[in-house]
């Protein structure tokens, strides 16, 4: 018998095989897809926080700067989650309202089981207070002062990924004050 063409049975299998094959690739792309989502939420989180980190480290070595010695500037308030301080930036032996010399940062708390936010508040109680948030993916920000001029910062980020699972990324640093 000479027959042309490919039987029913025939057509089924290779269809049947096409779609295991289609199968296992758009698994594939799904799972690269998630990954792929995932480093960059990673990339960003850990970018922010060290942007926010660099940001705190810059000013907070400026803490005290009083070249003129009438300032009175210094650190006005240290908690483990909030630190207040002054700075004479525009070197004029004044803390002038409105120059961004008395800074503020400070953890925020989320709703229970959510992120916090990492603020900073230029001329914070001020009729110019101005303030803006750093992070909004923080679990925790915690500033400890082991002495006068000293203060270990240390902040903790949370996000969550595609697969609904959270990812937490912890930096820390120490900051030495140049301004006794």
């Amino acid at each position: 018998m000479n027959q042309k063409g490919i039987s029913l049975v025939e057509l089924i299998v290779a269809m049947a095989v096409a779609a295991v094959i289609g199968w296992i690739i758009v698994s594939a792309f799904t799972n690269l897809n998630r990954a792929v989502i995932d480093q960059n939420t990673v990339v960003d989180m850990q970018s922010t926080g060290r942007n926010a980190m660099a940001t705190m480290v810059r000013i907070l070595r400026e803490t005290g700067l009083d070249p003129l010695g009438t300032a009175d500037a210094g650190i006005e308030e240290n908690t483990p989650t909030k630190l207040r301080i002054t700075r004479d930036a525009n070197l004029n032996g004044l803390i002038d309202e409105g120059a961004q010399e008395t800074v503020t940062f400070e953890f925020i708390p989320g709703p229970p089981g959510q992120p916090g936010t990492l603020r900073r508040c230029f001329d914070e109680g001020s009729a110019v207070e101005t303030c803006s948030d750093m992070s909004a993916d923080v679990q925790n920000l915690t500033f400890d002062y082991p002495d006068a001029n000293t203060i270990n910062i240390t902040l903790t980020l949370q996000e969550e990924k595609a697969d609904k699972q959270d990812f937490t990324r912890t930096l820390s640093t120490t900051v030495q004050g140049r301004n006794p």
